[in-house]
This record gives structure tokens, C-alpha cells and sequence, in this order.
């Protein structure tokens, strides 16, 4: 399987000006269909997620590590 395309999250804390990127990718097939990863991981932010496999993942909640606020700026794209 390759990778038919991936969502890049990035995130912004509006409190404290923290940022985070992560991705998560699309590992099915042109002929098998999409296998998505059922998350990402930020490097300072806790996050809860739902879906994957079949399902496009989503992004349920979102807290800063650094300044504890739930006051997060998320921005997310398609790429290939």
C-alpha cells in the first residue's frame, strides 16, 4: 500500500502562542480504497481523536501543554 494522501493538522494556542504540526495518513489504495491512521500525536498539545481505518479522522479535543488552555486555533489541509 502507499500513501494516497495525508491531512496536515497545524495548531495554534491563542493563550500562548504555542504551535504544533501533525499529519495523519491515507495508507489505502487507488483500487482498495482509503486506510486511514486513527491519529495524530502533537509534540505539546493533548488531543483525543476519533475514526481511522475507513473513516477520515477526527479531531474531538484539543489542550495546550505548555499554558493549559483549550483556546487552540486548528488549521488543516489535504496534501498528496
Amino acid at each position: 500500500m502507499g500513501c494516497i494522501d495525508k491531512i496536515v493538522y497545524t495548531v495554534l494556542c491563542k493563550q500562548c502562542g504555542n504551535q504544533s504540526e501533525t499529519s495523519i495518513r491515507d495508507s489505502g489504495s487507488n483500487f482498495g480504497g482509503s486506510w486511514w491512521g486513527s491519529e495524530g500525536n502533537f509534540a505539546d498539545f493533548d488531543s483525543a481523536w476519533e475514526g481511522g481505518g475507513l473513516q477520515e479522522p477526527k479531531l474531538l479535543y484539543i489542550k495546550c501543554k505548555k499554558c493549559g488552555s483549550e483556546q487552540i486555533n486548528v488549521e488543516w489541509n489535504y496534501q498528496p
